[in-house]
C-alpha cells in the first residue's frame, strides 16, 4: 500500500498556508493528495509495466482510498491475488497418436492449437518478465479449445510470502485419470510492486507530486483571496 500524509510535507508550506484559514489549508492538502495519488497509479502501472509482461486488465487491481479535508490521508490499494499463469503467453507442445500440437494463448487470451514438427522442450513456457522466457518441465495445457488454465500436478501450500506450488510425483489413485490437477498462478500486482527496479521510485515520486501539487492547491485558494 502507498500512503500520502499531510504530516509529511505541510511543515513546507507554512508561509503559504499561513495565508489561509485552516479549513482552506485542508481543502487544497486533500486535493493534492488526491491528485497525487491518480498521477502516482498511472506511474505504479507504467513501473510495473516496464519489468513485468502484465496485462492493463490486471493492473485494474489497484484502488485509490481518497483523501478528505476531515482525513488528510489517502492510500493507493493494490492487489495481492495472484495472476493465472494463461495471462504471460504460456505456449505448450504435446503429441498424441494423431501427431504433435502447440498450445498457445496470445496476449487477448484467444487460444490456439495448432499441428507441429516439433515435440522437444516439455513443460509449458512463459513470460513473466519482459524478455525472459521460462519453462516449467512438469505442467501442461489441455488439447482443447474450452480448458484455457495451465495446470500441474500437486497443490499450492502456505500464505504470504511462503505461499508455494508443491509437485506430485506419484499418482493418488492406480487407475484412471491421474487427479487432481491444479491451475498454476504466478505474481500479483502487490508481488510485481515490492521487485526493487519497479518499488525504488514509486514512494519517492509520489511524495514529489503531493509536493508539488500542494503547492499548486495552497497558491490557486491564495489567488481567490
Amino acid at each position: 500500500m502507498i500512503e500520502v500524509s499531510v504530516k509529511t510535507q505541510i511543515n513546507d508550506f507554512e508561509k503559504l498556508a499561513a495565508q489561509l484559514s485552516d479549513k482552506a489549508v485542508a481543502t487544497a492538502t486533500s486535493r493534492a493528495i488526491n491528485r497525487a495519488l491518480t498521477s502516482g497509479v498511472v506511474f505504479i502501472k507504467k513501473s510495473i509495466k516496464s519489468e513485468f509482461n502484465i496485462k492493463n486488465a490486471d493492473l485494474k487491481q489497484m484502488k485509490i482510498n481518497k483523501s478528505s479535508s476531515s482525513s488528510l490521508t489517502g492510500t493507493i490499494a493494490v492487489g495481492r491475488r495472484p495472476i493465472s499463469l494463461t495471462h504471460f503467453n504460456p505456449v505448450f507442445y504435446t503429441s498424441n497418436k494423431n501427431g504433435a500440437s502447440k498450445i498457445s494463448i496470445n496476449r487477448r487470451g484467444n487460444k490456439t492449437i495448432k499441428s507441429s514438427r516439433s515435440q522437444s522442450g516439455g513443460g509449458v513456457t512463459f513470460e513473466v518478465f519482459k524478455g525472459k522466457k521460462v519453462n516449467i518441465p512438469y505442467a501442461f495445457m489441455i488439447n482443447n479449445d474450452k480448458q484455457k488454465p495451465v495446470f500441474a500436478r500437486g497443490k499450492y501450500v502456505g500464505g504470504g510470502s511462503n505461499y508455494n506450488f508443491i509437485k506430485r510425483d506419484k499418482r493418488l489413485v492406480s487407475t484412471g485419470p491421474d487427479l487432481p490437477i491444479t491451475k498454476l498462478n504466478t505474481t500479483s500486482v502487490y508481488g510485481a510492486l515490492q521487485n526493487r527496479t519497479v518499488n525504488k521510485d514509486v514512494n519517492t515520486t509520489v511524495m514529489d507530486l503531493y509536493s508539488k501539487r500542494l503547492e499548486v492547491e495552497l497558491k490557486n485558494l491564495i489567488n481567490r483571496l
